[in-house]
């Protein structure tokens, strides 16, 4: 009876857990959304983050007395990888599309900005752009991307960044702009309906 009762408590709670990984997991997908709707910081992602992996990982532990293939250590973390690296490939691409619907239903601001620092990690290059807003105000701005782009880029490089008229969202423009394109920005430009126009009264 001691055991029956057990078990059926030990799946409640991983019934409950698996629960607790979908939600998280549709967070995650939808954390840019979450994190303008309720003007969330960066901090909020990296919560995020971690919070799916986390559960994943502590139910595959659970299981482990019932699937002898998981009580390997190695075998979880292969699990943890084949099922995040779908979810943060398409995350990402859902976060890059809603930036992008997001900038040419609003319309958007291009500044460009001087990469003061460039730090590689495993995986992720963390660069730190310096810009002018359209007031004149100095701000400093931190993007992570892939290794490879971060290794085209180098501490000096002007950037163009492309910001959303609120500047709740901003990315790469233009890594390699042209003299042309930096002088016709330098004071800011708009994008409006996918061009570059001088003045919001152009568009």
């Amino acid at each position: 009876m001691g055991k029956k009762f057990l078990k059926t408590n030990n799946g409640i709670i991983n019934i409950f857990i698996f629960i607790l990984l979908v939600v998280s997991s549709l967070i995650y997908y939808f954390t840019r959304e979450i994190q303008l709707l309720f003007a969330l910081s960066d901090w909020w992602f990296l919560l995020e983050s971690f919070v799916p992996c986390f559960l994943l990982f502590l139910l595959l532990y659970r299981l482990k007395s019932n699937v002898k293939w998981l009580e390997d250590i190695e075998n979880r973390l292969f699990v943890i990888c084949l099922v995040g690296l779908p979810v943060l490939i398409l995350s990402g691409k859902h976060t890059k599309d809603y930036d992008w619907n997001y900038i040419n239903t609003t319309g958007g601001i291009i500044t460009y900005g001087v990469i003061d620092e460039i730090q590689l990690a495993e995986g992720t290059g963390y660069i730190t752009i310096h810009y002018k807003e359209k007031n004149n105000i100095n701000k400093e701005l931190e993007l992570s991307r892939s290794l490879t782009f971060a290794k085209k880029l180098s501490v000096g490089d002007t950037v163009l960044l492309l910001h959303s008229l609120d500047y709740k969202i901003s990315f790469f423009y233009d890594k390699n702009p042209t003299h042309e394109k930096i002088q016709r920005c330098k004071n800011g430009c708009y994008y409006i309906n996918g061009k570059i126009v001088d003045s919001l009264d152009n568009q």
